[in-house]
């Protein structure tokens, strides 16, 4: 019976499942913060390219590497 209670009241886990959750979700923002400024740069460059495209003579030319 004594054993029980021991295990019961001993806590020393509880730091490393508190540090993996904090981990977790410290992940998780910068995955979805990442995602975002992705997507900006992205319509920053799609931006650029339209513009670029738009201009006087302003044509695109695709290289292929070789």
């Amino acid at each position: 019976m004594r054993s029980i209670v021991n295990f019961i009241a001993d806590d020393s886990g509880a730091d490393i499942i508190e540090y993996a959750l904090l981990a977790g979700l410290i992940s998780l923002a910068a995955v979805a913060t990442l995602t975002d400024v992705g997507k900006s740069i992205q319509g920053i460059y799609t931006r650029i390219k339209t513009e670029l495209e738009a201009a006087p003579g302003g044509k695109t030319t695709t290289t292929t590497g070789g």
